[in-house]
């Protein structure tokens, strides 16, 4: 899995990796800002997913995996 290949990479404290993400606000509005920070479970591909194929809306919680 993706996060557990990152989060190996964190864990080692390798000092020639940066880990950025991007940033998002309270609510999960996007800001478009990439940001350096610990990798987080969920990538937000469910909210694009949604929306590219009309999926009913779900709120996105910064830093929260969205629920199935």
């Amino acid at each position: 899995m993706c996060t557990e290949f990152a989060r190996g990479f964190f864990n080692e404290k390798d000092k020639t990796a940066i880990f950025l993400r991007a940033e998002r606000e309270a609510d999960g509005r996007r800001t478009f800002k990439l940001v350096e920070g610990e990798p987080l479970q969920t990538s937000y591909g469910q909210d694009l997913y949604n929306e590219v194929f009309g999926v009913e809306d779900q709120t996105v919680v910064a830093g929260q995996p969205m629920s199935s």
